[in-house]
């Protein structure tokens, strides 16, 4: 059993080292008395211990440590400041002939899969486990590859493609989203939320980051060779890499360095960007608008966001997340509230960008309540560079579903 101490920290920030350190001491007695007569309590880490024990025969019968783990920190509290101890605990049996470096690597792929939440929490080690750990070193082994392509000049496994926007009141191509897509030699195709989320992990956000904005600078330079109008293409931007201290700076000079305007690019952002420190994320936004940069709040009604805070974000666009363009099939017309969020939407002096539309009665619904921009399957799946450049070409003319059919045909085996 490996207890992980995350909490810790924060006490260190609050009291110091030498404060932990005592706490962590009246700790490890009180444990190690849980366990006096059939366990041994191990130190690996300032934060962490483990505990080898004899339990039931299978973890599915009374596991009895794990009782007495949850019985000690739901009713301890340690020094003077009678401090409650969150935990997380990750458990591993041993397997016949395991040697000890096998079953601690068990024990700290579970304690890693808990979930802290300020709470006494656990895992039990499994075989699924272990594989979505080697499954995300793969992952981040093919990021770090892919940066080191594009730094060289070569294709990799992470490229870019474009969903076109489009007017629903006039079939008018507006913009593009740009759309990270990564595909491995071993694993295949990778949906985005999955590396993405390996690409936060690591630590490997800002340079794929970077790695996108440079496709779409060479997307945005060919649109101008063939034409002298333009549209702005939409980049989602991590929160983790919006809330760098020097996130505008390194941004605003990669943007100059390719060759492309700013006024050439949307930045949309998550609620959740905004949630943990709202008056810095805030900050930033504006002074990335002064630059000329377009920022549009993605997944709107999903989360905190009221149309009263909308007041207060340093926003131009507001997305309606696809749940309510869902909702447009399957409820009445009459307690649908998407009209309502574009009208007052619109009321703040914002623009509305509705996704996954798929079918006619939605775009209809969306053109007759005015929403100012869609995007989904109806009109187009996310296209290659050179279909969509294609498409741009093609802007002056109806943005029938006709000529989308072709490109979107060849991409289907693709997407």
């Amino acid at each position: 059993m490996m207890l992980n101490f995350s909490y810790l920290t924060n006490l260190s920030m609050l009291y110091g080292s030498d404060f932990t350190e005592k706490v962590f001491a009246e700790i490890t007695l009180k444990v190690k008395e849980a366990f006096k007569n059939d366990g041994t309590v191990f130190r690996t880490t300032k934060d962490r211990m483990v505990i080898f024990y004899k339990a039931a025969d299978t973890v599915d019968q009374n596991p009895s440590g794990l009782e007495r783990m949850m019985e000690l920190f739901k009713n301890e509290t340690f020094s003077d400041q009678n401090i409650s101890m969150p935990v997380e605990i990750g458990i591993a049996e041993l397997a016949e002939e395991e040697d000890p470096d096998s079953l601690l690597k068990k024990a700290l792929i579970a304690v890693n899969r808990t979930k802290a939440d300020g709470s006494i929490v656990y895992q039990y080690f499994n075989s699924e486990m272990e594989a979505a750990v080697e499954r995300e070193d793969l992952i981040e082994k093919d990021l770090v590859q892919a940066i080191k392509d594009e730094e060289a000049g070569r294709d990799g496994s992470i490229y870019a493609v474009f969903q076109p926007q489009v007017d629903p009141a006039t079939d008018k191509l507006t913009g593009f989203e740009a759309l990270a897509r990564m595909k491995s030699d071993i694993l295949g195709d990778i949906s985005p939320a999955e590396f993405i989320g390996v690409a936060e992990r690591k630590r490997l956000i800002t340079p794929l980051t970077r790695l996108i904005l440079k496709k779409v600078s060479i997307f945005v330079r060919r649109m101008r060779e063939g034409s002298e109008k333009k549209v702005r293409i939409a980049v989602n931007i991590s929160g983790a890499d919006l809330m760098r201290s020097d996130f505008i700076e390194d941004i605003t000079s990669l943007i100059d360095s390719l060759g492309i305007e700013k006024s050439d690019l949307e930045f949309e952002i998550t609620e959740s960007v905004i949630l943990d420190d709202f008056a810095m994320a805030n900050e930033k936004l504006g002074i990335l608008r002064d630059r000329g940069i377009l920022i549009s709040l993605d997944d709107f009604g999903t989360g905190f966001s009221s149309l009263s805070r909308l007041r207060e974000l340093n926003v131009d666009i507001v997305k309606i997340d696809k749940l309510f363009v869902d909702n447009i099939l399957i409820k009445k017309r009459e307690t649908l509230i998407l009209s309502e969020i574009i009208s007052m939407v619109h009321k703040q002096g914002l623009r509305t960008v509705a996704e996954g539309v798929e079918t006619e009665e939605q775009k209809t619904f969306l053109a007759e309540a005015g929403c100012d921009v869609i995007q989904g399957y109806y009109y187009s799946r996310p296209l290659q560079p050179s279909a969509a450049l294609e498409l741009f070409l093609k802007r002056n003319k109806d943005f029938e579903r006709a000529v989308t059919t072709q490109h979107t045909a060849v991409q289907a085996k693709t997407y």
